[in-house]
């Protein structure tokens, strides 16, 4: 994560990748954090401790709810 706010990019696909729609994950060993972009700026979603292949589709419905709230938000606060 410090590498995409410096940078603006990670390099390494194994640490960053796309999941679905327009959500993003970041990974370190077991740990998993939802990211979106919205612009040139990137929010965090939420986060947990792997235990099997692949996100729970619990988790993956939770971060994409969270996404959207957070555009909701911003869109809101665009209008004031």
């Amino acid at each position: 994560m410090q590498l995409l706010s410096a940078v603006g990019k990670v390099t390494n696909p194994e640490k960053f990748k796309k999941l679905e729609g327009d959500l993003w994950e970041f990974k370190s060993y077991q740990t998993r954090i939802g990211a979106f972009q919205n612009g040139n700026s990137w929010y965090l979603t939420s986060g947990f401790v792997k235990k099997k292949d692949g996100w729970p589709k619990s988790e993956l419905e939770r971060a994409d709810r969270i996404r959207l709230e957070q555009l909701e938000h911003l869109r809101n606060r665009s209008e004031l």
